[in-house]
């Protein structure tokens, strides 16, 4: 009887484990994030290395659109080689399983969505790496939220009877110097939603954190972080989409009574890869009463 070949064993570089365990991590990358992760100065060599993973069966990639200037965008996750590869490494290591879409070559540029969150979550570990005293005690994607949104309660504001409040991303901070801890939800605004469906967001925020936030994270204090990005169909800016929104939040608090949650709202018009989300004062507060709008940090 004729033995079944055994899939041979593909040998993986140090940089290449490293680069899957970025993957991981994150669920998926596009080159530009792994150009970040790594600090490498050339584009080119960030896709070359991807490219070969690609061919070698340890990563997948689909092309993500462009929602502008066409061309498209690769987007990577493990492939099953990878599988292989990061269990060898480490046995216990959790992979999650994901599909991007039924297209074989081509995704959603709703993705675009789930990049611009990761590309947060990046920067949150960038500035850890470069700044003191401060360590990240636990990040969520967007896809593994999504993965246990059996935590998470159904939005009572929402058009539909099945969706479910569930936040773009999750970071828990922790000051080592001050020994203050700080936990964060993310909310990207790429335009999609009119102001009507911020105020449903920011009523369902406010009814998950007063039942079932406690129950999804195993804390009970938290910043509502939001990134206005412009609104590009009504060719709005995203300076003015972060004032539309704080005026909206700040109207929304006071109609329901809850202006004690404005200090748990924050909006900013800075970009996903910017630093300086975690560095300078470009983050806002909704006004509740007659104050002015006045920026300050992220850990104010």
């Amino acid at each position: 009887m004729a033995s079944v070949a055994k899939k041979e064993e593909i040998m993986v570089s140090p940089v290449q484990m490293n680069i899957l365990l970025r993957v991981n991590r994150y669920d998926c990358l596009t080159n530009e994030q792994v150009q970040d992760i790594f600090h490498w100065k050339s584009y080119r060599h960030a896709a070359e290395r991807m490219q070969i993973l690609s061919e070698l069966g340890l990563l997948e990639r689909k092309k993500l659109p462009n929602e502008d200037l066409g061309g498209a965008t690769w987007l990577y996750k493990i492939g099953e080689q990878g599988r292989t590869a990061l269990r060898r490494n480490d046995p216990l290591i959790d992979i999650p399983r994901f599909n991007m879409g039924a297209d074989k070559l081509v995704i959603s540029t709703q993705w675009w969505h789930t990049v611009y969150a990761t590309d947060v979550l990046i920067r949150a570990h960038l500035w850890q790496e470069e700044t003191e005293g401060f360590r990240i005690a636990r990040m969520e994607t967007e896809r593994a939220l999504q993965r246990r949104s059996a935590s998470f309660p159904k939005a009572p504001f929402a058009k539909s009877t099945t969706e479910k409040v569930i936040p773009d991303g999750f970071l828990e901070i922790h000051d080592l110097i001050k020994k203050d801890k700080y936990c964060f939800c993310l909310e990207v605004e790429t335009g999609s939603h009119e102001m009507a469906d911020i105020r449903d967001k920011v009523r369902n925020l406010v009814s998950f954190y007063d039942n079932g936030y406690e129950r999804a994270f195993g804390v009970d204090f938290v910043v509502f972080l939001f990134i206005a990005m412009g609104i590009k169909k009504r060719s709005i800016p995203a300076e003015k989409h972060r004032t539309m929104m704080l005026t909206t939040i700040a109207e929304t608090l006071r109609e329901i009574r809850r202006e004690d949650m404005a200090n748990s709202f924050y909006v900013t018009s800075g970009k996903p890869r910017d630093m300086a989300l975690f560095t300078q004062p470009i983050w806002y507060t909704p006004v509740v009463t007659n104050e002015s709008y006045e920026p300050h940090l992220l850990f104010a």
